[in-house]
């Protein structure tokens, strides 16, 4: 018999085989689970970023919808999804709305038969406080102008208020230590009266004043005299005397030069100067009234009329200039190093004004003046007389009595130099002075400051929109809470402010 060929069984372990694929397919289930649930999470996160901006929720009656989660969940402890602004209801019908706490009344006393009024404000629902005016006494105060009824100040009031006054003017005694020609008595009607000097053969008259030590100096009689009323409505003026005013030099390092007392008779045509040479062969530009300073007060040779004790300073150079602004002048000097370093000057670094002007508001501010008439007989801190606030008015203003005005500074534009124009003398050539400029010993140095008033709100109104340059765009827009008609409003609506990242359009 015949062998047959040897075979050979494999053993295949089935148990493992199975256990290796069953690993896998739970590995692939995992996986596209998970998958699965970010993309629907990724999904969730972009629908609901659109709902937010496009579907915002509306209010419905101050209640948000609570989430269900099987009963466990309170309706109170819902948050809502969208932003809440609670509108408290403006109302015409009565004050006694939940704005009485903040509003603020207009208390307007006035004087019967007299070109004077005061405005003041107070709180709603308080007291009034007597109004007093100055030069004026025994005042009575009314509801009406007819003065039939007087106001009660013991009352609260809760809207505005017209207040009627009735007071005595107040005639004051001015007694004079010396004789004089001045006035002897003296009303706030009376306006602004100047005074005149007191006589003496030899003595320098030094002025008028309110005390004995002479310290309060009273150059004319006008409403603030009265101040210096004793309890009888006197006030007492002194006259004080000296023998001579002095003037003393000095030069740039305080040393003293010279000193000259000035007697009566030396006064009113004194001229500026002394025998001085100045260092390095520099020339004497002129004299200062301070140490240090570079501000010409007074040419050499100048005839002036001294009023007083005078202390004066040499200043020595090479040139000077003379900076304009608005009809205001200052002379400064310059040494050669200083025209080296020359830059221009601010017009405050060389004591110019900065030149101011009035515009109109809407509304009072705490800055703001009221324009009176110029017949009123007492101006106070935030009044201003039409005919001041009329020189001062901005370009295109026009004022009147009862307007607000706001007083702004104007803004320095650079200067200019002005040379005549053959062809046209009344308009000379004006040519703008750039950064490099510097001050001509040669010839004279003339600058004019040119000033501008204030840029108006660069926001414009088109096509009822609001247009906003790219320049003035902030990088971070709130919108504001939309206007709410006041009788259309309940108490506590709550008004959705829906969330906007771009520049809104405001619909007027």
């Amino acid at each position: 018999m015949k062998k047959g060929k040897e075979i050979t069984k494999k053993e295949i372990k089935v148990e493992d085989n199975f256990l290796e694929e069953e690993n896998d397919k739970r590995v692939i289930v995992f996986v596209a689970i998970a998958i699965l649930v970010i993309v629907g999470t990724i999904i969730g996160l972009l629908v609901g970023c659109e709902k937010k901006e496009e579907d915002p929720v509306k209010p419905n009656d101050n209640k948000t919808n609570p989430i269900k989660d099987n009963g466990n969940k309170k309706d109170e402890d819902v948050e809502p999804t969208t932003k809440k602004v609670i509108v408290k209801k403006l109302s015409t019908k009565t004050d006694n709305t939940a704005n009485t706490e903040t509003k603020k009344l207009t208390i307007t006393f006035f004087m019967i038969d007299e070109r004077y009024s005061y405005i003041t404000e107070i709180e709603n629902n308080s007291k009034v406080k007597a109004h007093k005016v100055s030069g004026y006494e025994d005042c009575k105060y009314y509801t009406s102008e007819s003065g039939e009824k007087e106001f009660d100040f013991t009352k609260n009031i809760t809207e505005d208020t017209n207040i009627y006054m009735s007071c005595s003017l107040i005639t004051y005694t001015i007694d004079y230590d010396t004789n004089s020609n001045n006035p002897t008595s003296y009303t706030v009607k009376d306006g602004t009266i100047a005074l005149s000097d007191a006589y003496s053969d030899s003595m320098i008259f030094d002025g008028w004043y309110a005390d004995t030590n002479y310290t309060s100096k009273v150059i004319s009689l006008n409403p603030s005299i009265i101040k210096y009323a004793n309890g009888e409505n006197v006030i007492k003026l002194h006259a004080k005397f000296v023998n001579h005013y002095t003037v003393n030099y000095y030069d740039e390092d305080n040393s003293l030069i010279n000193s000259t007392e000035l007697t009566k008779n030396e006064l009113s045509n004194y001229i500026v100067g002394t025998n001085y040479s100045c260092p390095n062969d520099a020339k004497l530009l002129g004299y200062t009234s301070s140490l240090g300073s570079g501000v010409i007060k007074y040419a050499n040779n100048e005839s002036i009329e001294v009023t007083g004790d005078l202390n004066v300073y040499t200043k020595c150079g090479a040139a000077t200039v003379v900076y304009v602004s608005e009809g205001e002048t200052v002379t400064v000097g310059y040494n050669e190093d200083e025209i080296k370093n020359y830059n221009l000057p601010e017009p405050s670094d060389i004591g110019l004004e900065t030149p101011t002007y009035f515009v109109k508001v809407d509304t009072k501010t705490e800055t703001s003046k009221e324009v009176i008439s110029d017949e009123a007989l007492e101006k106070l801190e935030n009044q201003i007389k039409l005919s001041d606030a009329k020189k001062k008015a901005g370009s295109n203003t026009e004022i009147s009595v009862g307007d607000n005005v706001e007083e702004k500074e104007k803004v320095f534009d650079g200067w200019v130099t002005k040379e005549e124009n053959p062809e046209d003398p009344e308009n000379p050539i004006t040519t703008p002075v750039d950064e490099n400029y510097k001050p001509s010993e040669d010839s004279e140095n003339k600058l004019e400051a040119v000033w501008k008033e204030q840029e108006e709100d660069q926001t414009e109104v088109l096509n009822g929109e609001t247009e906003v340059s790219e320049t003035e765009v902030p990088d971070e827009v709130v919108p504001e809470t939309p206007p709410v008609p006041e009788t259309e409003v309940e108490l506590n609506t709550v008004v959705e402010v829906p969330v906007v990242e771009t520049v809104p359009d405001i619909t007027m």
